[in-house]
């Protein structure tokens, strides 16, 4: 499709062409092959029931007949000879009759493939969709081998198949309702939905070892208890885009559990604590918040979403694929009587004018294992996929994640990884006293089977493997050892460009 044209009548027939038609009978158009019951299973599972809250959200009415509502990507980084799997979410306004088809342009260093199709893997026409409808399409868009590193650039739109097969003549759906659409449209028509990046190897998976508990904790926001003794921080948060955040903003959280809990704790410096926010399941996003995503066995699927106010309110969900089904209704299938969370203010919440000075917060959480969906004991040795999350409003609007996922905190492809240890790393209870002549080892259950002197919470340092930063005093936020100078990095949680990110107060 290398010409564009506004939307045409179809040209007249000429009479030899027309003479050649009524030769072999006329022109009659192929009949439609009924489906198979698999094909309308996999046609009716993809019509929603309800409006989707999408990554890349784009609002695009085409000629009045079909809206583009938005769009879902796998991943932000993709190799050379690998898939993107890209989720195109569409509504159907009025009928639309005809041979119109979706098409699709990846488009990188003067490189372009296309991937025009049919919805629902050439099973659902738009010719058949119905007023009213909405249509979740996954395409799986395979990258040549040979395609240039780099960024690439997903557009879309609908065309008349018939016309330009026959023709060459490129018909294209208008966007009738520019100023409303939330992503650029260019002026051939063609709808830039979005970005990746192209790399020879992807970034290896970030991971935090989650030791097991050394001795009880005591849910109250301090991190004094034994349990959290030689616990290590993970590596500080970063913007979505995965830029440094300053000093101000630099959160951190530590993991341990033991054979009824999982427990994570964050340590958030904050000027301004504020969530004004109150009840189960309330809009917590939307001010102050830390949260948890849990993807259990880390297979991609359905995964729990958790947050924590700073004054220790929850809000708990079950989701059983990306953003579906809505928030609300994912909340009400999860209620995690068990889960209790307890807030340590360096400070004083939601006041402004008390003459006090805040500095900090820290959220201890504990979350027991045999009310997460699908879990029926701690998941000694395994691995899952996990991410975290703050939302600072107030002092300073930004976002922060363990794991950079772009424009989604949803995107659970993009997750980390909780390998979950059966050692521990602080202080436990003396082992027995060896029969003389044995040697003491690794029967301790303590990592490299020594009992390690005790260690204060946060004498850990960064991310494991650093070395060891100044031990803190319980409750305090952890200090973090100076990092080397960055490259210029965009505003704190902003997006390279063409990487929508959402904004402080939109739905989680």
């Amino acid at each position: 499709m290398t010409t564009w044209t506004r939307r045409a009548p179809v040209l007249a027939l000429t009479l030899a062409a027309a003479l050649s038609l009524a030769s072999v009978g006329g022109c009659r158009k192929p009949r439609e092959r009924a489906n198979t019951k698999e094909q309308q299973r996999q046609i009716d599972e993809a019509l929603l029931s309800a409006p989707p809250s999408p990554m890349i959200p784009v609002n695009a009415v085409l000629d009045g007949k079909v809206r583009l509502i938005g769009v879902d990507l796998d991943k932000r980084e993709v190799q050379p000879g690998q898939e993107l799997k890209v989720t195109w979410y569409w509504e159907s306004l009025e009928e639309a009759p005809g041979g119109w088809k979706i098409f699709v342009h990846f488009e990188g260093a003067g490189r372009r493939t296309t991937h025009d199709h049919d919805a629902v893997g050439e099973l659902f026409p738009i010719s058949r969709w119905k007023p009213g409808q909405i249509v979740k399409d996954e395409q799986k868009i395979a990258i040549p081998a040979d395609f240039p590193v780099g960024r690439a650039t997903l557009f879309v739109g609908i065309f008349e198949e018939e016309a330009w097969r026959e023709r060459k003549q490129n018909i294209r759906m208008e966007v009738s309702n520019r100023p409303e659409v939330k992503v650029p449209v260019r002026e051939d028509g063609r709808i830039e939905v979005g970005s990746v990046e192209i790399v020879k190897t992807a970034a290896a998976t970030p991971s935090q070892t989650v030791y097991r508990a050394a001795g009880p904790i005591v849910i109250d926001g301090k991190l004094d208890d034994a349990g959290w003794s030689g616990i290590p921080p993970t590596r500080p948060f970063v913007s979505p885009s995965g830029g440094a955040l300053p000093a101000s903003q630099r959160t951190t959280a530590r993991m341990t559990w033991d054979d009824d809990f999982l427990y994570v704790a964050f340590t958030c410096p904050d000027s301004d604590i504020w969530n004004e926010r109150r009840g189960r399941d309330a809009k917590l996003w939307e001010q102050d918040v830390v949260e948890i995503y849990l993807d259990p066995g880390a297979d991609g699927r359905d995964y729990v979403e958790l947050q924590v106010s700073p004054t220790g309110e929850i809000f708990d969900a079950h989701f059983s694929e990306r953003r579906q089904p809505a928030w609300e209704e994912a909340a009400a299938r999860l209620t995690m009587g068990g889960m209790v969370a307890r807030v340590d203010a360096q400070g004083s919440v939601n006041q402004r004018d008390d003459g006090v000075r805040d500095t900090s917060w820290t959220a201890e959480i504990r979350i027991p294992w045999k009310e997460l969906p699908g879990v029926d004991k701690a998941p000694s040795g395994e691995t899952w996929g996990m991410n975290l999350y703050r939302i600072g409003v107030g002092g300073e609007n930004f976002m922060g994640n363990w794991v950079a996922v772009g424009g989604d905190f949803h995107n659970v492809g993009a997750f980390g990884r909780a390998v979950f240890s059966t050692m521990t790393r602080g202080r436990v209870a003396p082992a027995p006293t060896p029969a003389p002549g044995t040697e003491p080892g690794g029967e301790s259950g303590v990592e490299g089977g020594t009992v390690p002197a005790p260690t204060p919470p946060g004498a850990e340092g960064g991310a494991e493997g650093s070395a060891p930063a100044p031990a803190s005093p319980p409750g305090t936020v952890a200090p973090t050892a100076p990092a080397p100078a960055p490259a210029p990095t965009p505003a704190p949680g902003t997006p390279p460009p063409g990487e929508p990110a959402p904004a402080p107060g939109t739905t989680p």
